[in-house]
């Protein structure tokens, strides 16, 4: 056998090796392929909004809702305000709390608006009471809105409202509601105000 002959042989099995040593390689690749698992986990939720509505009460007992000013309750004060002298003052509560259908936590905002030839000589402010009996024109709490003309606003703090448990309303809120006549109020003056509790939530 020539030297060119034998070379040309170890040449072939060295190819074919090489093929050989490939296509082991490719094979181990696809059976490697061919094992692979594989599993999921799937995750899903339903979403909903909440909810809240305020309802009030001038006794601290029994809760109505107001919604507007052609609905506004009529408060209780502790004196006539259809006679009113010089230097005196009145005070009615008005308790706000959620409902029992409310679901989320609320703000209140306290707004005034008035009207008549007697609001430059009536001032008002509005404090928070522990209880509804709390309630007179020495009352003392957390301020609200403080003093003012009526129909405008000092110092106003938001109230905090939260939901009751379960079917329960909401724990309230007892705002005390205190007007003082000035010293110069003019007979047969009048005056129309209202107080507006708006609650929001965010």
């Amino acid at each position: 056998m020539s030297e060119k002959s034998a070379s040309t042989r170890a040449s072939r099995t060295k190819k074919t090796r090489a093929l050989l040593a490939g296509g082991v390689v490719l094979g181990l690749g696809a059976a490697y392929t061919l094992a692979q698992w594989s599993d999921s986990e799937w995750a899903q939720s339903t979403f909903a909004a909440g909810q809240f509505n305020l309802e009030g009460s001038v006794d601290g007992t029994t809760f109505e809702e107001h919604p507007t000013s052609a609905d506004a309750a009529e408060l209780s004060f502790t004196a006539d305000v259809g006679n009113l002298r010089p230097g005196q003052a009145t005070a009615s509560l008005f308790a706000i709390r959620l409902d029992s259908a409310t679901t989320v936590d609320a703000n209140v905002a306290t707004t005034a608006a008035a009207t008549g030839s007697a609001t430059a000589q009536l001032s008002h402010r509005v404090i928070q009471v522990a209880a509804p009996g709390d309630c007179t024109v020495d009352a003392t709490g957390t301020t609200v809105a403080g003093e003012a003309a009526l129909g405008s606003l000092g110092t106003v703090t938001d109230v905090a409202l939260a939901p009751g448990a379960g079917s329960a309303p909401g724990a309230s809120a007892n705002l005390c509601i205190i007007v003082t006549a000035s010293d110069d109020l003019v007979q047969s003056s009048t005056a129309s105000a209202t107080w507006t509790f708006t609650a929001s939530t965010s």
